[in-house]
């Protein structure tokens, strides 16, 4: 019986000294983070979570510490270890939500983008209000940037991730999820009005309904080449050639459909039988080597041949007159100016031509340029045209 009680005495003994030893490590951690002296808070609180048993109601101060020594001392990889340990910790949820809240702000502050997103993923179900918006704005880009359109399109609709999630819908071939969520203008950004528009276009083509495709991009204010070439090609194909004409003419102002927009415009004046304002559409590209240069160069010589449009007088600047097609090659790279160009009379007369102008006058600067080259007897003379 007296052995027992020295027994209990003792267990009793050790107890009171080791909580009065957790209390002397507690006053220690919570002094030194106190005075900012961080890596000591964190060594001292690792000590205290070793030996404090799991049902010590301080142990969630201790945490809390510990996780903030972590932040302020930049230790990223610590703290993503505290986080792991958080499920199996007698912790509130408030205070799980501020520790993953510090490691997201670390995390983003050191650019770790890969872990940021497993914090806020975790961080997703027990936020609610702004914070959650902000979190769910932060995830999809970091979605978007990844191209993860399978986690992206799951997210909450959040006005400020709403287009991406459009996108990424229509990157999976959700053209249906696409129309549903451009249906509602009100919850996107006001600067992505054209953006919803143009998605909810292209979804309809994807879906072969081009009508409604059009009433989208008409509606868009900037319409991009890609949009204004749709256009036009849907209205002429609808013979509305009125409003096919007007975007033809806004893809004239485009370097990489000049030539197909200005074929197209003589094609339209065809249509109409107004055969001279289609050659001078078909004029303005028939010098180009491209596909539809060549098609307009075709059309011109088919008019002329039907006798549909005369053939033009132009001024240019006679240079010389040899009678080697070789030697006259030759000497057209050493002029090397780019308005150049040879005309041969029957195969044994090559004649070297520089520029054309409707107006002599225009001819005169290029003249005397010539003529300092040293083809002092160049001159101006009339030719007709030559297709």
């Amino acid at each position: 019986m007296l052995k027992k009680i020295i027994i209990g005495l003792l267990i009793i003994s050790y107890t009171v000294s080791a909580k009065q030893d957790l209390n002397r490590l507690l006053l220690l951690i919570q002094g030194a983070y106190k005075d900012k002296v961080y890596s000591f808070a964190a060594k001292k609180a690792e000590e205290y979570l070793k030996v404090a048993p799991k049902d010590d109601p301080r142990r969630e101060k201790v945490i809390k510490i510990l996780a903030g020594s972590y932040f302020f001392t930049k230790n990223d990889k610590k703290l993503i270890s505290l986080v792991d340990k958080l499920d199996y910790e007698n912790v509130s949820l408030k205070t799980k939500r501020e520790i993953l809240l510090l490691t997201a702000k670390l995390l983003k502050e050191k650019g770790k983008e890969n872990e940021l997103i497993i914090i806020l993923e975790k961080l997703l179900p027990i936020t609610a209000g702004k914070e959650k918006e902000k979190i769910v704005e932060t995830l999809g880009k970091l979605y978007y940037k990844r191209k993860n359109w399978e986690k992206l399109v799951d997210l909450p609709d959040v006005k400020s991730i709403n287009m991406l999630k459009v996108i990424a819908s229509y990157k999976l071939g959700n053209f249906y999820d696409v129309i549903r969520l451009t249906t509602r203008p009100e919850n996107f950004l006001p600067d992505q009005k054209d953006d919803v528009l143009y998605y909810r276009g292209l979804a309809y083509i994807k879906l072969g309904k081009k009508n409604l495709a059009a009433k989208a991009f008409e509606q868009i204010t900037f319409k991009t080449p890609k949009v204004i070439e749709f256009l036009a090609n849907y209205y002429f194909k609808k013979k509305d050639y009125l409003r096919a004409e007007r975007y033809y003419k806004l893809l004239t102002l485009e370097k990489d459909y000049k030539d197909y927009a200005f074929y197209m415009l003589g094609v339209i004046q065809e249509q109409y039988k107004n055969y001279k304002k289609a050659y001078q559409y078909y004029k303005k590209i028939s010098h180009l080597n491209t596909k539809y240069g060549k098609l307009a160069k075709d059309r011109i010589i088919a008019f002329k041949k039907a006798g549909i449009i005369p053939k033009e007088k132009f001024y240019t600047v006679r240079v010389i007159t040899l009678f080697s097609e070789e030697k006259t090659k030759r000497i057209l790279r050493q002029i090397d100016i780019p308005e150049c160009f040879i005309r041969d009379v029957d195969k044994t007369k090559f004649i070297i031509f520089c520029g054309q102008y409707r107006k002599k006058e225009e001819a005169r600067q290029l003249l005397e340029k010539i003529k300092g080259m040293g083809f002092t007897d160049a001159y101006i003379t009339q030719l007709e045209e030559k297709i």
